[in-house]
């Protein structure tokens, strides 16, 4: 038999089956236990879950959680002399670097060497912003930068910082920048250009003096 045949018999089986079946659904009884369904249903499950929540607990994690983007923890030392220094622009691989296509860019213990385009370059400043008093002073100092703050929260110190802000934002201080530049005593800050880095590193001892002064 062909399969357009056999098609057309189903086909036809289909239509002819309403008129042959009772009108009514008949019921053909139970022949096996039946047993009550203890699970609940999922919307049930849901319900009761949603009445459990601990909103309060919730509620106090998320700000927790706000809060520790918002202010970074530092105990670099404040520095307590004056350095200026420029040294090579290098960076030791901390682990293997996988490309898009999977294999190694970079292999770890490997030494890369960044260069900047020519006539450009990007400045770092790394400052404890514990004492709000000697920001401003610390910002003429730097001027322009993109600000890393540690110990206090970016939202409190933002319209002091905001005029010196080299994106119009700050950000709290990170491990991650501190190890990447070496980054010991704050306030510090570093000037990447060419394949080179300059480091400048301010006197809190002695900002604190020239603050004294200025407030006299």
């Amino acid at each position: 038999m062909s399969s357009r045949i056999l098609s057309k018999i189903v086909s036809l089986s289909i239509l002819i089956m309403p008129l042959v079946l009772p009108a009514k659904i008949v019921d053909l009884g139970t022949y096996a236990n039946t047993y009550p369904i203890k699970e609940k249903s999922f919307k049930v499950s849901i319900e009761e879950g949603i009445r459990d929540l601990n909103t309060t607990e919730i509620k106090e994690t998320f700000i927790a959680e706000f809060n520790t983007l918002l202010e970074a923890k530092s105990t670099l030392r404040l520095s307590e002399e004056e350095k200026h220094y420029v040294r090579d622009n290098t960076y030791i691989v901390p682990f293997d670097m996988i490309g898009p296509d999977g294999s190694i860019t970079y292999r770890r213990g490997e030494v890369i060497r960044p260069v900047m385009p020519k006539g450009q370059e990007i400045k770092l400043c790394f400052i404890d912003a514990s004492n709000k008093d000697i920001i401003p002073l610390i910002m003429k100092k730097f001027g322009k930068c993109i600000y890393f703050v540690a110990n206090n929260r970016i939202d409190e110190v933002f319209p002091i910082i905001k005029n010196y802000s080299a994106d119009g934002r700050i950000y709290p201080i990170s491990e991650r920048y501190t190890k990447r530049f070496n980054i010991t005593e704050l306030p510090t800050s570093v000037l990447l250009y060419e394949d080179k880095i300059e480091y400048k590193t301010l006197n809190y001892k002695k900002l604190l003096r020239e603050l004294g002064r200025e407030k006299l």
